[in-house]
């Protein structure tokens, strides 16, 4: 029977690193297209940089609320199991 700690420990680890490889990705993508913009259209970085300038605290928002999920779901599956 599985214990319930291990479980926590289990979801939150698979959960919070799956929150941030999911993250770093995007963020990995919109580099990606703002440097295959620039280089099409030179005109367009001074926009791009200030549009990313703007998403810095969504952004750190939304992964925080990624992980507090991971929290939240790793608890609640631990609560379902019965404990030592």
């Amino acid at each position: 029977m599985p214990d319930s700690w291990n479980v926590f420990w289990e979801r939150l680890i698979i959960d919070s690193v799956a929150v941030l490889v999911i993250a770093f990705l995007a963020q990995g993508i919109w580099f990606l297209g703002v440097d295959l913009l620039t280089r099409g259209n030179p005109g367009l970085e001074a926009s791009l940089i200030r549009a990313s300038a703007r998403m810095g605290v969504p952004w750190v928002l939304g992964i925080a609320g990624g992980l507090g999920w991971a929290g939240w779901r790793a608890w609640k599956l631990s609560q379902e199991l019965p404990r030592r």
